[in-house]
């Protein structure tokens, strides 16, 4: 249920729309009725009543209302998850153990599935965070972490952690370091 309050002289008129679509099923002011959306009226206060709802309603709500002198809009994010363990973060492409030359660049990445997920990277159990030689990333799909030159001190374990408020999901690989002449014996 979504609630948009107003006035104004002249009364505004008001247009519901779903992902910047209008949603044609809705007269502005006319309290009209389809089977999945419903709006009515009490006061100065418009609702939209939108359901059954599934995973394809996610997006944006945008109550706009506009006169002759300006318009204003309202916008609210609608998610809808199938089960609390559906939308529990998931790791779709683990990291690997990687043997890396001295020097050179690393990059790891891994795929992630989830809603609105916070990803953090670690080093030994320590948080990273970006610097100059490192850098964390999400694309929506990959985290992804990388480092400018790997040094004998990036030798370790790396942990990648997805969480959103339905619970988290981890990764790990080691990272060994060796100078060429270690990987020609």
């Amino acid at each position: 249920k979504f609630k948009c309050c107003f006035g104004g002289d002249p009364l505004p008129t008001i247009v519901w729309s779903h992902n910047d679509s209008r949603i044609p099923e809705i007269l502005a002011a006319g309290g009209s009725t389809s089977a999945k959306y419903q709006t009515h009226k009490l006061h100065d206060l418009y609702y939209l009543d939108v359901g059954p709802v599934s995973t394809r309603d996610n997006g944006q709500i945008k109550c706009t209302i506009m006169n002759r002198y300006g318009r204003e809009e309202a916008i609210a994010q609608i998610i809808v998850v199938p089960s609390a363990s559906e939308a529990t973060p998931c790791i779709t492409q683990p990291l690997s153990n990687i043997i890396i030359i001295e020097g050179r660049p690393l990059k790891l990445s891994c795929g992630i599935v989830g809603l609105q997920v916070s990803v953090n990277w670690f080093h030994n159990g320590k948080l990273i965070s970006s610097t100059t030689q490192s850098k964390t990333d999400y694309n929506g799909e990959n985290a992804i972490f990388t480092l400018s030159r790997c040094m004998r001190t990036d030798v370790g374990t790396v942990d990648c952690l997805v969480k959103n408020r339905f619970g988290e999901a981890r990764t790990s690989c080691r990272i060994e370091v060796a100078n060429d002449s270690e990987l020609d014996r």
